[in-house]
């Protein structure tokens, strides 16, 4: 089992790196399709709806908290989970797929970002 802490942790660190600090921004791609946060959700049973707002706010916390500690110029959002829509077909695996790497005339079939 891993701790919500360890995982938006690992994505600031590991995933985003330096991308923590450019809004809307991954790499040399800009566009509000390429902006990142922590979207956080309850997943356990609850019994009533106090507990469940406050395992919320509980996740809010700690990665507001995580967030904060990067200092202000760090433009990661933080927000509630809302529905999830998958992308279209053609994006899933899109890597396995031999899709184009972040690097312009790289032939690797699988880059690994980050």
């Amino acid at each position: 089992v891993v701790s919500f802490e360890t995982l938006v942790r690992f994505a600031m660190d590991d995933c985003l790196g330096e991308d923590k600090y450019l809004k809307n921004q991954v790499g040399n791609d800009k566009g509000t399709q390429y902006r990142h946060g922590i979207y956080y959700y309850q997943t356990t049973a609850t019994t009533t709806t106090n507990t469940k707002n406050q395992a919320q706010k509980q996740q809010s916390q700690v990665a507001l908290d995580i967030i904060n500690s990067y200092g202000p110029e760090c433009v990661t959002e933080c927000l509630p989970a809302t529905k999830f829509y998958p992308a279209e077909e053609y994006h899933q695996q899109y890597l396995l797929k031999g899709g184009q790497s972040a690097r312009k005339n790289d032939t690797t079939t699988i880059r690994c970002y980050g």
